[in-house]
């Protein structure tokens, strides 16, 4: 294992940087230490537990936490024992005042399932087996999906075709409620399947798509598969003939304990949406996009458009009074190919891929599914072969407000802005900080909200990575 490493820099040492909004608040900006990511795979911040800023370091064979303090002094980092053997996380749950670290590891021809409950300081003082699987030959896939208020936890694997594994864990109870091998009839787990989510309460449910292609429309249609905490299993079909869908989201709408599907939906193309769906209850209703939206998009376009093109969902947000807000991006990515060495068979090898991530569409929905406003937000992020990372926009979500933060260019010497809307739709645009000089690259998409008043984030930057919080 390495020892921590930091670049020029006196340990302990914390950056303040204060910008000045035009609304007259002041966001304040405080980075941690540089650390250097020299034989690191990955990392996996968890946010803030206790008074602690936690960091999972995954370097292959060991993990390590990195621990810093509320302002980002680094504290100390210490290993990850996990019985002294490699071990595939599949996830981790932050609590108040603990965290859960989800893993899997083989065992001669046993594969386990295990929970392990540690301290904001990385001390495990709690364990749990979640599942045994005998007379193993490989190790499998597993993912899990938590529910909003992270109590309740879905393990899941694709056995094969036709079966999906389901592992329901109580979180906070440190309990499997139950397992599952479910199947269901003329459905693909490998091909259909596109996702699973969990209600506050422990329901589950798991979505499938069929005949979502220009060639069999007439029957696309929807499984939704719910199971109850004892695992009781109810399947529902829900309809869209004649309908493509573009982009779709699956809800756990927690106040009314059930679920909720919306989307996107063309008639012809499958990145070109005419409207949208929402199914609640036992029914779907598709609306088209009014008229008033679509001219507002054809601004500056030489026609007046039929539908919007590459957008897709990027975040659903429930409001108090049972509407929606879609938040969606104009998405495109293009893969170049390069002339270069040719290879053993005479083929050229190499390629460049550009990322184009761009403007913003927000639509608010009335709890009856008509529409109600919508606010076009400009953005232009363009990068390559950086699979976008430090592109798109993160969403802080206050009961009063969205702030939807983004990187103004994909590039080292950055501004960050932010744009505010308030519920009836009236935004405005703000700097919340500029990169240039503080050796800092934001991956702003995958900023983690610790508060109403603030959020955590990383930056990336020739191979050191700091942690960046932004507080209101």
């Amino acid at each position: 294992m390495c020892s921590l490493q930091f670049s020029k820099i006196v340990s302990g040492i914390v950056v303040l940087i204060t910008v000045f909004a035009s609304l007259g608040h002041a966001q304040k900006v405080t980075v941690s230490p540089e650390l250097l990511l020299r034989d690191d795979y990955s990392f996996t911040l968890l946010g803030q537990v206790d008074d602690k800023i936690v960091l999972v370091r995954n370097k292959g064979y060991t993990q390590t936490l990195s621990i810093f303090n509320s302002v980002l002094g680094f504290i100390q980092e210490i290993p990850m024992d996990f019985e002294d053997r490699k071990v595939n996380i599949i996830g981790f749950v932050t609590s108040e005042h603990d965290f859960n670290c989800y893993y899997s590891f083989r065992d001669d021809s046993k594969e386990y399932i295990k929970s392990v409950k540690l301290s904001s300081s990385g001390e495990q003082y709690f364990q749990d087996t979640v599942f045994v699987r005998e007379n193993v030959f490989l190790s499998e896939y597993y993912q899990f999906s938590g529910s909003d208020d992270d109590r309740y936890i879905a393990i899941h694997n694709v056995i094969d075709e036709s079966t999906l594994q389901l592992i329901l864990y109580d979180n906070q109870e440190m309990e499997q409620l139950y397992e599952t091998k479910l199947i269901v009839q003329d459905v693909s787990m490998r091909r259909h399947l596109l996702g699973i989510e969990v209600t506050n309460s422990g329901k589950l449910a798991v979505l499938f798509e069929k005949n979502n292609n220009s060639y069999r429309k007439e029957r696309h249609h929807y499984r939704m598969v719910t199971l109850d905490k004892s695992g009781e299993v109810v399947d529902i079909r829900i309809n869209l003939p004649e309908k493509l869908t573009v982009s779709a989201a699956l809800i756990s709408n927690n106040k009314a304990d059930n679920f909720n599907l919306v989307g996107l939906y063309g008639e012809k193309f499958d990145n070109i949406s005419i409207g949208y769906f929402v199914y609640e209850g036992d029914s779907v209703h598709t609306i088209p996009f009014p008229d008033e939206m679509l001219d507002a998009i054809s601004i500056g376009s030489k026609k007046k458009l039929e539908g919007i093109e590459d957008y897709g969902l990027h975040e659903v947000v429930l409001r108090n009074d049972g509407g929606y807000i879609f938040v969606m991006e104009s998405n495109k990515e293009f893969y170049r190919s390069t002339s270069g060495p040719r290879g053993m068979r005479g083929g050229y090898r190499g390629g460049i891929t550009d990322y184009y991530n761009e403007d913003i569409l927000v639509m608010s929905i009335n709890p009856s599914g008509k529409f109600n406003w919508n606010t076009i937000l400009p953005k232009k992020q363009f990068s390559q072969d950086d699979e976008g990372i430090y592109s798109s926009f993160f969403v802080f979500q206050t009961p009063s407000l969205l702030r939807l933060v983004y990187n103004d260019e994909i590039k080292n010497n950055n501004t960050v802005s932010e744009y505010i809307i308030n519920p009836a739709g009236v935004y405005e645009r703000n700097s919340v900080l500029s990169t240039a000089y503080q050796k800092l690259k934001l991956r702003i998409r995958s900023s983690i909200q610790v508060s109403p008043t603030s959020y955590l984030l990383t930056s990336e930057r020739n191979n050191r990575l700091n942690i960046v919080k932004i507080e209101y």
